[in-house]
């Protein structure tokens, strides 16, 4: 809403169409790609205000081109903040379509096991916890145990 003060009082806009068309150029032009809006006059209490409704696209992210730089901001709580990396990269999956549950798997981790070079030489071995010895357990898995930084003793 443009004519309402920070401490939400009525203050009105002196001249609505101008400010009207400034706020349209420069979401034409600040803003890539362009949302779609709908810009509203309204009068209340004898005082014009604009109404603009952004609605929601499937484009995203959306930039803010301006100051020599090009950034796309997201809203936390009731203000807009730069979007870090990977709320960034969240958004342009999002606009392509896509999540990070559907990005698969490069093909050597799924043939993967926890022996060294085992993906490459030979197929992975599966084992059951319960029927397997533990003998073999141990070439397979490294086993790590605490120490006090003072003593040779397990903590």
């Amino acid at each position: 809403m443009f004519g309402i003060s920070d401490d939400d009082q009525v203050v009105g806009l002196a001249d609505a169409e101008s400010d009207a068309e400034r706020i349209s150029e420069e979401i034409k032009t600040k803003l890539d790609p362009t949302p779609a809006v709908n810009l509203e006059f309204k009068e209340v209490e004898s005082k014009k205000l604009i109404l603009l409704q952004v609605y929601k696209g499937q484009e995203t992210p959306y930039y803010y081109i301006g100051d020599k730089q090009r950034l796309a901001f997201v809203r936390v709580s009731n203000e807009s903040v730069v979007a870090d990396r990977l709320q960034l990269k969240s958004l342009v999956m999002h606009g392509a379509g896509r999540s990070f549950d559907a990005i698969p798997s490069p093909p050597d981790f799924v043939n993967a096991s926890p022996t060294r070079n085992s993906s490459v030489h030979k197929p992975r071995r599966e084992y059951n916890i319960l029927t397997t010895p533990r003998r073999v357990w141990g070439r397979y898995f490294i086993r790590f145990s605490a120490r006090h930084p003072n003593e040779n003793k397990h903590i």
